[in-house]
């Protein structure tokens, strides 16, 4: 049943946006939009099925320590 308010909330978001996108030809940003809204979408349906799939946060974190060594404690 999550799924379908997850589809629904993401139409909606299309039904939205595009139309205004394609009605002042902003082909570029549709683009973008559209392939933002295809990660999240693809996001947003694993977590709702609880499936596990690449946290970048640890990785962020790491990188952050090492540039800046401040005590994070």
């Amino acid at each position: 049943m999550k799924i379908v308010y997850v589809i629904f909330a993401f139409a909606v978001l299309i039904l939205y946006e595009v139309p205004r996108l394609v009605k002042k030809k902003y082909w570029r940003e549709l683009i973008a939009f559209s392939v933002l809204m295809v990660i999240a979408f693809a996001v947003s349906v694993l977590q709702v099925q609880d499936i596990d799939f690449y946290n970048p946060t640890e990785k962020t974190q790491y990188i952050v320590k090492s540039l800046y060594p401040f005590d994070y404690d």
